[in-house]
């Protein structure tokens, strides 16, 4: 009988302390339940941030061709010829869904860049339109120390 009285006055007395704690928790939770400011969603031009590099001009005009495309005959014998021209001025860097990091800033089809009109986005390749001029720009890159799958 006195263990059962000592066991039992051990448990309440054990509980009333925890009930002190939890009650301390509670007003934690409280200050933290409290609303907090953040960064407005519409304010927020880009959730990316790139540096910049060092690249070379040789490498950008790898990547990127410009095509000057002439219309085919109806019987379509003659194929378009393509006119290189250096591209270096635009530099894609990253494509997602329908839209396409140029320059450092994000667009879409039909912004237009220097004259420019964004014409298509393809998942690794974007293609700029100038009258009959066409740029093609590509995130494919013959880097060894890099390698994404592109399926």
């Amino acid at each position: 009988m006195k263990i059962t009285l000592i066991i039992l006055l051990a448990f309440l007395l054990s509980k009333s302390l925890f009930a002190s704690e939890l009650g301390w928790i509670d007003e934690q939770i409280e200050t933290i339940k409290l609303p907090r400011k953040g960064v407005v969603a519409s304010d927020a031009i880009s959730p990316f941030v790139f540096l910049k590099k060092n690249s070379s001009k040789e490498q950008d005009s790898k990547n990127s061709t410009i095509l000057s495309l002439q219309k085919a005959d109806i019987t379509g014998i003659e194929k378009p010829k393509k006119e290189i021209i250096d591209a270096s001025s635009f530099d894609l860097s990253a494509i997602i869904n329908s839209s396409a990091m140029i320059n450092g800033n994000w667009h879409k089809i039909n912004d237009v860049l220097k004259g420019y009109t964004l014409f298509e986005i393809d998942k690794d390749s974007v293609i700029l339109k100038q009258g009959d001029n066409l740029i093609l720009l590509s995130t494919a890159t013959k880097k060894e120390a890099l390698k994404f799958k592109n399926n």
